[in-house]
């Protein structure tokens, strides 16, 4: 990464900046060709796949055919799904992540203009193509007596297509449909038609088993390849502003003052997987839920725009009484309020499909840092509440600093409580640990 400084005051700019009210400027921009992300780390049952998650991975999604009255309620049997990182290169000189600061003094406090165009930290989901596992139920390409690759448009007519017979058809009983009307049939909320997988090994001597209509011998699953593409731009403007208040305010035994702190920030064309989207072969028919990922990348994701606002302060606390006390409690609280445009029928992050985007989603933070024992022990706890989708989670550290610089000992106790799949705390109901 190269990074530059300029003391703008001292190339002669200082007087145009400070008739603005924006005193002894300094510019700060990054370039950097290194690409990092964050990682999706998915529970994977996939027999085959040493990719577990454990216990710090996120919960395998809820694939359940789920949403509105004409969609089946059962669970995704016999589909799996094989995730695919699509990402920048690890260096790439040609089209780095740039970022730039102006930092300045006003209003009796600091403040900075923002900007970063750079790659998103966490992906969209794209349905690519998929295989066929013929022998295996539970998409285990090792056992399989046969494995066959399927492209985009064969995988979207065998999950979606109503009549396999006779293309642009609606469904009809006994007739072969894609997996999901096929689905629909099964619980009685359509016609009941004959397996997808079974149209497709017909006459093979090993054809798939279709429980349902009593046809076919040979257990049979379909791994869908989603493709976590971490590709797409971000584009994002901020500002901040921070200020001691000691003039204005003094507070406890010591007389000490918090510090406020604001800021903003506005996204351009983030992007985001729909919750909803339309049947690929019956656009009057809206489809809801994990499954809304298995259409095209073009009918799947839409882009919004995203503005964040946080007010938070710092404060020194002195407990009273406390006469030995031989140095503050730092804490501090924040609020931060995350509104996105247009936020309908969103998903908060794919593949988890009933986590919707709110059009304000709140948040409400606090930290606080105590040493003792002349600093060798720090105590660390972390308070974070999901306001909209009551979640709460709570981090405990205990840090030990006896034993010189290459021994640090550390206690950590972590818990979560919210609904299952209510990003991002739900997620994480039962990894609490220590």
């Amino acid at each position: 990464m190269a990074s530059f400084d300029f003391n703008l005051s001292r190339m002669g700019f200082g007087d145009a900046f400070k008739s603005l009210g924006m005193n002894r400027p300094v510019l700060e921009l990054n370039i950097a060709p290194e690409i990092r992300h964050s990682a999706i780390v998915v529970n994977n049952p996939t027999p085959d796949v040493g990719s577990d998650g454990g216990h710090f991975g996120l919960p395998w999604p809820n694939l359940i055919d789920a949403g509105f009255p004409h969609q089946s309620g059962l669970g995704a049997i016999g589909l799996g799904a094989r995730l695919i990182d699509e990402e920048k290169d690890d260096f790439d000189f040609s089209d780095p992540e740039i970022s730039m600061r102006l930092k300045f003094e006003t209003l009796g406090g600091v403040a900075t203009i923002n900007a970063f165009y750079g790659y998103q930290d966490l992906p969209v989901l794209k349905m690519r193509g998929g295989t066929v596992h013929i022998g295996s139920g539970v998409n285990d390409a090792s056992s399989s007596l046969a494995n066959i690759p399927v492209d985009h448009d064969t995988l979207m007519a065998a999950l979606w297509a109503p009549n396999l017979a006779a293309p642009g058809q609606p469904a009809a009983i006994g007739a072969p449909s894609g997996y999901l009307p096929f689905l629909r049939g099964a619980a009685g909320k359509g016609p009941q038609t004959v397996s997808p997988l079974f149209a497709l090994t017909a006459g093979s001597g090993a054809e798939c088993l279709d429980p349902i209509n009593g046809l076919g011998t040979e257990f049979c699953s379909v791994t869908v390849d989603l493709a976590l593409d971490y590709t797409y731009r971000q584009k994002v403007l901020g500002f901040s502003f921070a200020r001691d208040l000691s003039d204005k305010v003094s507070l406890g035994p010591k007389g000490t003052a918090p510090t406020i702190r604001l800021e903003m920030s506005h996204e351009f064309d983030k992007p985001f997987n729909r919750s909803v989207v339309q049947n690929p072969f019956d656009p009057s028919q809206l489809e809801m839920g994990a499954i809304a990922s298995l259409v095209s990348p073009s009918s799947a994701i839409v882009e919004r725009d995203v503005t964040q606002v946080m007010i938070g302060f710092d404060y020194p606390f002195w407990i009273p009484g406390w006469e030995s006390q031989s140095k503050s409690i730092f804490t501090s609280v924040q609020f931060f309020n995350l509104h996105t445009d247009n936020a309908d029928h969103l998903m908060y992050q794919a593949p988890y499909g009933y986590s919707e985007v709110e059009s304000n989603q709140k948040y409400l933070t606090f930290l606080w840092d105590m040493k003792l024992d002349n600093e060798r022990i720090t105590l660390e706890g972390l308070f974070i509440r999901n306001i909209n989708g009551n979640g709460t989670a709570y981090r405990q550290r205990v840090d030990f600093n006896y034993f010189g610089r290459n021994l640090r000992p550390r206690i950590e106790i972590q818990s979560f409580s919210g609904k299952s799949e209510t990003a991002p705390i739900g997620y994480f109901d039962d990894k609490d640990f220590i």
